[in-house]
């Protein structure tokens, strides 16, 4: 699926290979997308590799700073980028405060939404998503819902698995 948005995932090394780590399914599932290792030692993250110079960066991060995601966010952008943190949400936090690059980027948080699907892991409060559904509920306020469906469905294929896998049949 090619989204109209370069997107970028700042994933935490320690979620990296994790059975329930949704970024990088996120980036298997949509094309162009870039995996981004934060966290490993002989990778330092620099400026340079987060943020490429003379495009609009945005980060997908809630706050009272960040602007809801509609499809005016991007109008009239060339070559737009979006930065996905992933990891447990201590990580995300602590991925955010640490990165000076991060700071600067304009931030969009997700519109009022269901309660999540992924029921892996149990988020610290009911708007919280992993990584794949707050890019699904991104994507559709964006305006690319065309792309949700089966994204939803890939979703709901890995918990089922892994559910079973647990011996919690879903």
């Amino acid at each position: 699926m090619d989204p109209a948005l370069d997107i970028r995932l700042l994933i935490h090394v320690t979620e990296s290979f994790r059975q329930s780590n949704t970024g990088r399914m996120a980036h298997l599932l949509l094309r162009g997308s870039r995996i981004i290792d934060y966290g490993a030692r002989d990778q330092p993250l620099t400026r340079a590799r987060l943020t490429p110079e003379g495009r609009t960066g945005f980060l997908l991060y809630p706050g009272p700073h960040a602007e809801i995601a509609r499809p005016e966010a991007l109008a009239g952008l060339e070559d737009p980028y979006l930065i996905v943190l992933d990891g447990s949400w201590s990580q995300t936090r602590a991925m955010y405060q640490r990165n000076r690059a991060l700071h600067g980027l304009r931030k969009l948080c997700l519109p009022p939404g269901p309660s999540p699907r992924w029921q892996q892991r149990r988020p610290p409060a009911p708007n919280h998503y992993c990584t794949l559904e707050a890019l699904i509920h991104l994507l559709d306020a964006l305006g690319q819902s065309d792309l949700c469906p089966p994204l939803w469905d890939a979703l709901e294929l890995v918990q089922g698995r892994l559910a079973r896998q647990r011996g919690r049949q879903k």
